[in-house]
């Protein structure tokens, strides 16, 4: 859709990064920065293989400065609590546990949904982040599989509120898997398409967003980075750093703001 119209019949090899960054650039106008990115992606993964195969002898472009125009989508990061009863309200009762388990432990969709169980201490208050559930795009078969990275797997709290919650959903649910319906897996698509059915009637809200709340929460709360990375599991602590500072240049924009209205 985006690269065909402009670079589709160019020889591969006459095609420079004066060329690219000029097809980035027209994109930008009328595209969000996560479209922008894909496109990006696709011509790197391009390059890459005719890299491989010796159709090219560089590559044109190691990175490309991306300025998508603003959107709901990046502007609104953070699930607000009216908008979070809203979804509970519109979700049915398996939804909703893996809502309120993402809520109340910033964990990714597939760590999630893979869990048991035997996961769930209630009598320590711990969560057990072992494995996550992963879609197989060939075969479109469910697999549980390693978490993300080795920082990933680690021993959570569970709070007062998900204890609450996930206790009653278990003197019904008899299933070993915690989000389950007739007691198997979830596939994370169904999620994804249930978030996608909510943002098309009420705001946007895709999953990835209950970690970034769980982490402004924390950040909020006064909890120093280095517990915040403990409790997200990020492998660098650069990467929760980035997240800490540009919610502390968030709250100095707000905090003027209010001083001089």
């Amino acid at each position: 859709k985006h690269i065909n119209p402009t670079l589709g019949n160019c020889l591969v090899n006459t095609i420079d990064f004066k060329i690219i960054n000029e097809l980035i650039k027209s994109l930008e106008p009328n595209y969000t920065t996560a479209t922008i990115e894909g496109v990006v992606a696709t011509l790197k993964y391009i390059f890459n293989y005719c890299y491989n195969a010796g159709y090219i002898d560089r590559i044109p472009f190691a990175k490309i400065e991306i300025k998508g125009k603003g959107s709901t989508r990046e502007k609104n990061k953070i699930i607000s609590p009216e908008l979070f009863e809203k979804l509970i309200a519109d979700s049915t009762e398996e939804y909703q546990i893996a809502f309120y388990i993402a809520k109340y432990t910033g964990c990714r969709l597939g760590e999630v949904l893979a869990l048991t169980k035997n996961d769930i201490d209630f009598k320590n208050n711990t969560i057990n982040i072992n494995k996550t559930l992963y879609l197989n795009p060939d075969t479109k078969e469910l697999i549980i599989k390693d978490t993300k990275t080795s920082s990933s797997r680690a021993t959570i709290p569970l709070v007062k509120p998900l204890k609450n919650i996930l206790t009653k959903w278990l003197v019904n649910n008899k299933n070993e898997v915690i989000v389950s319906k007739n007691g198997d897996y979830i596939n994370p698509s169904l999620i994804k398409a249930k978030l996608r059915r909510f943002s098309s009637k009420y705001e946007h809200i895709n999953f990835h967003m209950f970690r970034h709340t769980y982490t402004t929460t924390l950040f909020n709360a006064g909890v120093d980075p280095k517990t915040a990375q403990k409790l997200l599991r990020h492998k660098d602590f650069n990467t929760t750093m980035s997240i800490y500072t540009h919610l502390e240049e968030d709250e100095l924009k707000n905090t003027v703001n209010e001083v001089f209205n």
